[in-house]
């Protein structure tokens, strides 16, 4: 959340640039390996190969909920 919250004023900043895209590749490469380092240091009992297909897991859980989120809210009002 930290990331998110420092990394704000440069998504205004470069917000309808080309850059844009980059910008989001990089913050959403390093919420995944922020992610993956908080996983590694809550398992650490376990392997580092079953903490990365964890960290994978819950990262595509996050994603298929957010995508159903967006999809019912966009079907609620309207936009689709």
């Amino acid at each position: 959340m930290f990331e998110h919250l420092a990394t704000f004023p440069a998504l205004i900043y470069y917000s309808g640039t080309s850059h844009m895209k980059t910008m989001l590749a990089v913050f959403y490469l390093t919420d995944i390996l922020l992610g993956f380092i908080t996983n590694v240091q809550f398992f650490d009992h376990l392997p580092v190969g079953t903490t990365i297909l964890r960290s994978i897991g819950s990262h595509l859980v996050f994603l298929c909920s957010a995508f159903i989120i967006a999809c019912f809210g966009l079907m609620l009002f309207g936009y689709v």
